[in-house]
């Protein structure tokens, strides 16, 4: 598709019955989608983001809570327009080492996850305003 926004998931858990179930993104009809600016892949049971995510150069905004995560590729930091990204409500342990590629990211949300340490270079991002880290595991957070 054309579509510079896409959604597939939703955070109603009535709506849990009805919903989408992609365990591995991207996924087969999205992966030659690269202009998508806005994509919301909340509760649909993703447990792991390839390394073809880089494709998504456009990528502005991604919400990908409710999901089944434990991590992200290194490639992730590779969506250099990025600059909402959600991933709450996940299994996410680590963070790559290479997040702070993302230059242009103003809001982080890794509330509910079960990070015990972030990368050192987390503090290096410029535009970041909101650093959601409620309910993790997080032993220290990097100064800066």
């Amino acid at each position: 598709p054309l579509a510079k926004s896409i959604c597939l998931g939703t955070s109603e858990l009535s709506n849990s019955r009805f919903a989408n179930y992609i365990e591995e993104f991207p996924c087969v009809g999205l992966d030659k989608s690269t202009e998508i600016e806005h994509l919301n892949l909340i509760n649909i049971g993703i447990l792991n983001i390839t390394s073809d995510i880089s494709i998504y150069i456009n990528l502005r905004e991604i919400d990908l809570s409710l999901n089944g995560l434990s991590g992200l590729p290194d490639e992730f930091s590779l969506l250099e327009n990025l600059e909402v990204c959600i991933l709450s409500l996940n299994n996410l342990l680590y963070l790559p080492e290479t997040f702070n590629k993302l230059k242009k990211l103003f809001c982080l949300c890794l509330n509910n996850n079960c990070l015990c340490m972030l990368p050192e270079n987390i503090c290096l991002l410029p535009f970041l305003k909101k650093l959601d880290l409620y309910d993790n595991n997080l032993n220290e957070i990097p100064e800066g």
